[in-house]
């Protein structure tokens, strides 16, 4: 929160809320792909590993985690997100998967130090972002696939995903009249 309440006055806290935002959808992604094994977020590979050394009472091998790409290809898939009654899979539109694509994609760059010269247009990183918050809405509220029995927990992280939202839209607004 604290660079996203300081981006007005220092754009190059965008990497920060780039870098934070995309790992709160990989770990959403994660927690509602878990459903009591952890399968549906693991690479393939790991997965299959894993199976056969269980079935042939081997050692169990460490696992993978699935591409943040892959997870999200996964979230969207009825056969993988309706394990419960209430299940839901996440249904796109157009424009968060661009975004969520784009916030990979930037994310990678900041992280895997390219040696390149390369400049970010922050006009459009707040709407990037409020794409990217409706699929973390949709997961953490309306996906059925996170269970938060302690109602303080629940409106805790309502309030901070309603807050994170606000703060997007501000942004965004602010630049729209600019």
């Amino acid at each position: 929160m604290e660079n996203l309440e300081l981006i007005e006055k220092d754009v190059y806290r965008w990497k920060w809320v780039v870098i934070a935002l995309h790992n709160s959808m990989q770990n959403i992604m994660v927690f509602v792909l878990n459903q009591g094994n952890g399968f549906h977020s693991m690479e393939n590979g790991s997965y299959k590993k894993w199976i056969e050394a269980y079935r042939n009472s081997q050692p169990l091998p460490s696992t993978k985690l699935a591409k943040f790409l892959e997870l999200y290809k996964r979230i969207k898939k009825k056969c993988i997100m309706e394990c419960y009654v209430y299940s839901k899979a996440y249904v796109p539109k157009q424009e968060n998967t661009e975004s969520v694509k784009k916030l990979n994609s930037i994310r990678n760059r900041f992280i895997h130090f390219e040696l390149d010269v390369w400049s970010l247009e922050t006009t459009s990183m707040p709407r990037l972002c409020l794409h990217c918050m409706d699929v973390i809405r949709f997961l953490v509220f309306d996906s059925g696939n996170i269970l938060i029995s302690d109602e303080t927990q629940r409106v805790n992280l309502q309030n901070t995903v309603l807050q994170t939202i606000r703060m997007f839209e501000h942004l965004d607004s602010n630049l729209e009249n600019s």
